[in-house]
């Protein structure tokens, strides 16, 4: 393995807690790991620089796009691994790429798709896969564009390369703990790009996201209605768009409106295992409990990486319980 293939570019602010595991992931294949701070006040310079980092100072601009492209810039090796100071790289899938697919990578590929796995919870039980750009060849004329949620997958495919799409795995444990201060920094810069009214449909997603995160229902609502019939974006965001409808219908206990908004099927596993869990919720509370059951019972609610087992068990019991009084009083009433 030769690590002088690949660079690793980080940016952060205030990432003490997170640093140390992300350098550690990349460094069996990265001859140098790239941080630009963009002003931490705590130890994440450094812990970085105690790794073997090289830490570069630059200030703060409203562009994630601009920090990452800084950071592209001090690259030196043939291939960047852009990572998430929140994130690690899991070792096994990077080392069973590197022995059977990266030899024999043809010329005309310039990225490498991989697989990011968010983790939903402190357990490390639920969890959510997309698929994005994190590695590509060093390029002059290859940068990130947004400034925020941004992408990198366009200047690839712009300079005339194509995308692999490979089975790496990123590990993403940002979810976990909501930040105040990132929610509202990504709030923000999302609707500065939406004031410029520009294909906003992407950054309207992300802002019903990031409103729905900070449980800002109200909001998030009007958002989402308004993407229903967008056609910017992908299937897999409108199917995620009604399921996120369908959770706030649910808390506002508009049983109808989840029945009608979730009347669709989805051919992934993890997100329609998530489209039943709400469903299934949503029949439990009309006491429609054959239905229930019957959502409750299939395989993809039972196996989607999205739904927290622990809730489907309790339901399980909750319905369990009820048949077993429903037939009980059926019993004492045929006497």
């Amino acid at each position: 393995m030769n690590k002088n293939n690949f660079s690793a570019a980080i940016i952060v602010k205030n990432e003490e807690k997170n640093i140390e595991k992300c350098i550690k992931s990349v460094l069996p294949f990265c001859s140098q790991v790239v941080v630009v701070d963009t002003g931490s006040t705590d130890r994440t310079p450094i812990l970085a620089s105690k790794l073997g980092a090289e830490i570069y100072f630059h200030k703060w601009n409203n562009s994630f796009s601009e920090s990452r492209n800084i950071a592209l810039n001090y690259a030196r090796n043939k291939w960047i691994i852009s990572i998430d100071a929140d994130e690690t790289l899991d070792f096994s899938s990077f080392n069973n790429f590197l022995k059977d697919e990266f030899p024999y990578l043809n010329q005309k590929i310039g990225g490498i798709s991989i697989n990011l796995k968010n983790y939903l919870d402190d357990k490390l039980e639920t969890f959510s896969l997309h698929r994005f750009t994190r590695i590509f060849i060093n390029h002059k004329n290859i940068k990130f564009q947004r400034n925020v949620h941004e992408q990198i997958t366009s200047s690839i495919e712009e300079n005339n390369f194509e995308i692999y799409t490979s089975n790496i795995l990123f590990h993403h444990f940002g979810y976990i703990e909501k930040s105040a201060e990132k929610i509202q920094r990504n709030k923000m810069l999302l609707e500065e790009n939406i004031s410029k009214g520009v294909d906003v449909d992407y950054d309207l997603y992300h802002l019903a996201s990031t409103e729905f995160a900070a449980n800002n229902i109200q909001v998030a609502e009007k958002l989402f209605e308004k993407l229903l019939n967008s056609n910017q974006l992908s299937k897999e965001q409108i199917a995620m768009v009604r399921v996120k409808l369908g959770q706030i219908f649910l808390q506002k206990s508009e049983y109808d409106k989840v029945n009608t908004i979730l009347d669709f099927s989805y051919d992934d596993i993890n997100l329609e295992g998530l489209r039943q869990s709400v469903l299934a919720s949503a029949k439990l509370m009309q006491k429609d409990f054959h239905a229930a059951q019957m959502l409750y019972d299939k395989f993809e609610i039972n196996n989607s990486s999205m739904v927290d087992s622990a809730i489907i068990k309790q339901a399980k019991e909750v319905l369990k319980k009820i048949n077993y009084e429903l037939q009980t009083n059926s019993s004492q009433n045929s006497y």
